[in-house]
């Protein structure tokens, strides 16, 4: 499994990569995961390791093709929303890795059982 570590790579590595199309949920982010309508956060799905290591896929169908051969090996497995994300200059340095382009039996071995997390990370967002 291909994986980009920001807080190495320089700002013109980051620049010629595609758009990508992380996974993660959107909704409102409050104790309870509901009520709060008027502030929804997008959630990345992290493998927690000493930084988080997002999913992320440089086109829709990579992104499909993965998610429906990992929920159909172990249902509710990843989520199946993505946000658009184009890496700038900004973002070099960031503690976070990028899994590139991932298939189902590499992240499912390199997952180990562990359940995703979903974690805020605004400054990857813009």
């Amino acid at each position: 499994m291909k994986v980009l570590n920001l807080e190495e790579l320089g700002a013109d590595a980051l620049l010629e990569l595609p758009s990508l199309y992380i996974l993660g949920v959107n909704g409102p982010l409050d104790e309870a995961g509901i009520g709060r309508v008027d502030r929804f956060v997008w959630r990345f799905a992290v493998v927690d390791e000493p930084s988080p290591v997002v999913l992320a896929f440089s086109a829709m169908p990579l992104l499909m093709r993965f998610t429906r051969a990992v929920n159909g090996a172990q249902a509710f497995t990843v989520p199946t929303e993505a946000l658009r994300v184009r890496l700038r200059a900004a973002h070099a340095g960031l503690p976070v890795r990028i899994s590139l382009d991932a298939v189902a039996e590499d992240f499912l071995t390199f997952a180990g059982g562990r359940r995703l997390a979903e974690r805020v990370i605004p400054e990857l967002e813009f």
